[in-house]
């Protein structure tokens, strides 16, 4: 937004890729909006035009504040804000855990790196929802954002064909240092290999760079990946998720991760 040759407001946004009916979904990723103060209705109109732009390409905004929050709403955009977060013990407090995870299959091999893989399976999970559309690009690209550390566990296949992987982030847990599940994706018929990479994590504190006493995974309300593991605990907690959609995918189910939008930046 320009006032006599002057920029007095802009709003970014990242072009991303999604996957619907095993296409390719483009999708743009609401990023950093600013305004200069005497000039309040500039943020109001680069929303708007947002909005429009909408109407034919969908535009996610993961890290909103509490007053652009209220006027995504109003926009109808699709809030997803509820999010339960499974706690599972690590390294010496694992034993108290109800049951234990599965083990990796011979089949496959554990992998800390994008560089060590050569192709993903496939590119999305499910074909009859929208969700992220899983590529080496896209993997290396967030992993190497420098305003936040993330790390890759990762199972693949004797050609190096990735098939599961959990990308995880460091934060402190009522004091106690923790690794945070912030992404999710697998190809197999089940969800077995991802809880045998969470397992992995617990079970071996020398997986990832810091030791950690908690792994935490957050799970949307429609996601029943992490509803039969070995958890200890369990919490509802607020997130911030906004969807704003082409009429045409308003009723289209979507699989929701944390890391989405710029949230991973």
């Amino acid at each position: 937004m320009y006032s006599e040759n002057r920029i007095v407001g802009y709003g970014g946004a990242i072009p991303a890729g999604y996957a619907l009916h095993g296409q390719h979904l483009p999708v743009l990723l609401a990023t950093t909006l600013e305004v200069a103060p005497e000039y309040p209705k500039a943020g109001l109109s680069i929303l708007l035009k947002m909005r429009a732009l909408a109407e034919e390409i969908p535009v996610f905004h993961t890290t909103p504040s509490p007053k652009l929050q209220h006027t995504l709403e109003k926009m109808e955009s699709l809030a997803e804000t509820r999010v339960r977060c499974h706690f599972y013990p690590c390294g010496g407090l694992s034993w108290l855990q109800r049951r234990r995870w599965p083990s990796l299959d011979s089949s496959v091999r554990l992998v800390s790196s994008v560089d060590e893989v050569l192709a993903v399976a496939r590119p999305f999970q499910k074909a009859d929802r929208i969700e992220k559309w899983r590529s080496l690009e896209s993997l290396r690209w967030y992993l190497a954002t420098p305003t936040r550390e993330q790390y890759l566990i990762a199972a693949v296949d004797a050609s190096d064909t990735l098939h599961s992987f959990l990308v995880v982030k460091p934060r402190l847990v009522r004091g106690l240092p923790a690794w945070d599940v912030i992404d999710a994706f697998t190809t197999r018929d089940d969800y077995s290999e991802l809880h045998a990479l969470a397992g992995c994590i617990t079970s071996d504190p020398t997986l990832l760079p810091q030791k950690a006493q908690l792994l935490t995974v957050s799970a949307f309300p429609d996601d029943s990946t992490w509803d039969a593991t070995p958890g200890t605990l369990t919490r509802e907690q607020h997130v911030c998720h906004h969807f704003m959609m082409p009429e045409s995918l308003r009723g289209t189910p979507k699989h929701t991760v944390m890391a989405e939008g710029d949230l991973v930046l």
